[in-house]
């Protein structure tokens, strides 16, 4: 259920999990610039501490507050009024060890008004708490509305990016733009958004730029300095590199509702001059369509360092997978990455479809990622593909209700590997193939099913992974609740429907 708060006390908010690294958090008071977390310790006798990690952005917190053992709460007095703040906390064993994050909450602090005792902290709570409303701050108000600037050629189109502007929306006329050379956007701007006029990715295509002696893999987009870059409702095709690159000082990139067709290499999120990588980064609603052959198994997906990356609602297919393997993993976050959501997608005869982490290194290669709600299937006799998810080097990362369908391709559905991989929690799944573990990694595996078969789903061939409740009695109602981290299934539909969650991606509705 999703946490509210408010400027009188709260109850605690307690939540039926599995094991101790699944905790709850809620705000039960606010002061003026300050904020008092409350939380319920894990089950049964263990003796813990616990920290508690704030940050201003989700999914990346940088500054952590120590708790003595025994204490389940905590009030922050550090606040800056105005601003939001995203918390979550964990427990510490007696060897140091942290367990996985609670739920996330967030919170925005008000300023101390004159004394008369108001103030707070903002509250999405749609009840009523007994305070008086009449006093609220006014909102603030909404920015201006950008200036929106139509295209309709490429030259156009170059000279308009070639000294991007703030806060500009570049719609693109119908038709198709030939790249002659990357569309390079820089300069230290930000809120700056490319999308198609009639808001169909069919209508506007790009094709990538031709390969030249200087530059044999050119990119079709390419991006450095720009905060809030929005790349929306259009085509990318034929890039000889990665369609959309991402390189240094670029955070909170979006792109959604785009079709990328190439050879295997999508989009690229480079590590900056600073060792990070991009921060905030959305790809929701896109298709990527395996096409041709490739070289050396690249990527399509490859990002490096990033913090906080949602990666929602997109579908991978390959619509004729050959048996010698062409391409490389589908999804990757390495070289630092961490706090990368992975939920919703769809996967269709790819590879090696959601790795996080890599080969072993410190610090680690990921940490902290949730995968939840993806369907995977692949046709058989296609070669050996590999697993389908992947937790390499990548501590503390939840894999949870994902169904996988991998038809002899692969004899493992989900590794975790790495000696730092510890604290990985894999429950809920649905697959046919095996669960596996090496290289001292640690993982809290229950309640998956690994004898699943075609027969269970409505059409998997298109990678409708939806069970068919007459074939599938096995896995409805046979999951753990753990509603708190998974509430809803790959469509939206709540779970549990029945007595117990439904096991794998599907929540069949009643």
């Amino acid at each position: 259920m999703p946490l509210t708060f408010s400027a009188v006390a709260l109850r605690a908010i307690r939540c039926a999990t599995t094991s101790a690294v699944l905790l709850c958090a809620a705000v039960v008071s606010a002061q003026a610039q300050s904020l008092r977390l409350a939380w319920d310790p894990p089950p049964g006798d263990v003796a813990v501490s616990y920290v508690v990690e704030r940050g201003t952005s989700a999914g990346t917190y940088t500054i952590t507050y120590p708790v003595e053992a025994g204490a389940t709460s905590l009030t922050l007095t550090d606040l800056t009024a105005g601003k939001k703040y995203f918390f979550i906390v964990r427990t510490v064993d007696a060897k140091g060890v942290r367990s996985a994050p609670s739920n996330e909450i967030s919170a925005v602090v008000k300023a101390a008004d004159d004394g008369s005792g108001g103030g707070g902290e903002d509250t999405d709570s749609g009840g009523d708490d007994g305070t008086d409303d009449s006093e609220t701050e006014p909102e603030p108000p909404p920015p201006p509305p950008p200036l929106v600037l139509t295209i309709s050629s490429e030259a156009a189109l170059r000279k308009a990016l070639a000294s991007p502007r703030s806060n500009v929306v570049y719609q693109l006329a119908t038709g198709t733009y030939r790249l002659t050379r990357p569309i390079v956007l820089t300069g230290g701007v930000q809120d700056v958004t490319i999308r198609s006029r009639t808001g169909r990715a069919a209508d506007v295509t790009l094709l990538g730029p031709p390969a030249t002696v200087a530059d044999p893999q050119p990119s079709a987009v390419v991006a450095r300095e720009i905060t809030r870059l929005t790349l929306a409702e259009v085509t990318l095709r034929t890039a000889a590199g990665y369609a959309v690159t991402l390189g240094d000082g670029v955070h909170q990139p979006k792109l959604q509702g785009v079709r990328f067709i190439d050879n295997g290499q999508f989009v690229q999120s480079l590590l900056h001059k600073n060792g990070r990588g991009a921060s905030g980064g959305l790809i929701e609603g896109c298709s990527f369509d395996f096409v041709g052959a490739a070289v050396d198994l690249p990527p399509g997906i490859d990002i490096r360092g990033g913090s906080g990356w949602v990666l929602r609602g997109n579908r991978f297919k390959d619509t004729k997978p050959l048996t010698r393997v062409q391409f490389g993993p589908a999804i990757v976050a390495w070289e630092g990455s961490r706090g990368t959501l992975v939920e919703r997608n769809v996967f269709i005869n790819s590879t090696r479809e959601i790795v996080l982490g890599l080969g072993d290194r410190s610090p680690d290669q990921h940490s902290r990622g949730v995968v939840r709600n993806n369907m995977i299937v692949r046709k058989a006799m296609t070669g050996s593909r590999g697993p389908a998810i992947s937790v390499l080097d990548s501590p503390e990362t939840l894999v949870l209700h994902n169904t996988m369908l991998l038809a002899g391709t692969s004899a493992v559905a989900v590794e975790y590997a790495h000696p730092d991989s510890q604290m990985v929690v894999i429950l809920n799944n649905l697959a046919d193939a095996a669960i596996s573990g090496r290289d001292s990694a640690g993982a809290i595996i229950n309640r998956n099913i690994l004898n699943a078969n075609a027969s269970m789903f409505v059409a998997p061939s298109r990678g409708d992974l939806r069970l068919r409740p007459d074939f599938a009695r096995t896995v409805i109602d046979t999951g753990l609740f753990i509603n708190a981290i998974v509430p809803t299934d790959a469509e939206g539909d709540l779970r549990p429907q029945g007595a117990a969650p439904d096991v794998g991606a599907d929540e069949v509705v009643r």
